[in-house]
């Protein structure tokens, strides 16, 4: 055992704790997360994120774009431009909004998948501000429109 009565002697706690930390930087990685796009929707208040859409021949569903971060799978704020939506099918038909929100509605009974690509714009996890061309593929199934189209519905309200 040592003496530390001068006070320019450290510990071998104190060495190894600051070679683990050295060590720690120097292996640490500093590639910035990447971020996935996405087509959200609000569903009760709460969003969704757009993994496959089944609609009717005469419906309409609509999404706004978003990013994910691929690591923590929180949102990334971005801005969109050069937004695209094209189907792969005339099954059904894709419509970018002029808020790059898009439109799909349904044509007549089919599949396909809808290209979604647009030119994003985000800070990412190092700080560094990126702008990136980001594509994501939805598949997209239209129903048969069938003679009965009735749905039975139940409303709940104030009991009398």
């Amino acid at each position: 055992m040592s003496n530390n009565s001068h006070g320019d002697e450290r510990t071998e706690l104190e060495i190894i704790h600051e070679l683990v930390q050295i060590i720690s930087r120097l292996t640490k990685d500093k590639s910035p997360h990447k971020v996935r796009l996405s087509l959200t929707t609000i569903i009760s208040k709460s969003k969704f994120e757009i993994m496959a859409l089944t609609l009717g021949a005469t419906q309409k569903a609509q999404g706004t774009l978003g990013l994910t971060d691929t690591v923590t799978n929180l949102p990334v704020t971005g801005t969109f431009a050069a937004v695209t939506a094209v189907p792969d099918s005339a099954f059904f038909t894709a419509v970018v909004n002029p808020d790059n929100s898009i439109t799909v509605a349904g044509a007549s009974a089919g599949a396909g998948n809808l290209a979604v690509s647009a030119s994003v714009t985000y800070t990412d996890s190092t700080g560094a501000v990126q702008t990136v061309t980001k594509t994501v593929s939805i598949p997209v199934t239209v129903a048969q429109a069938t003679a009965d189209s009735v749905a039975l519905t139940v409303t709940f309200g104030t009991p009398a």
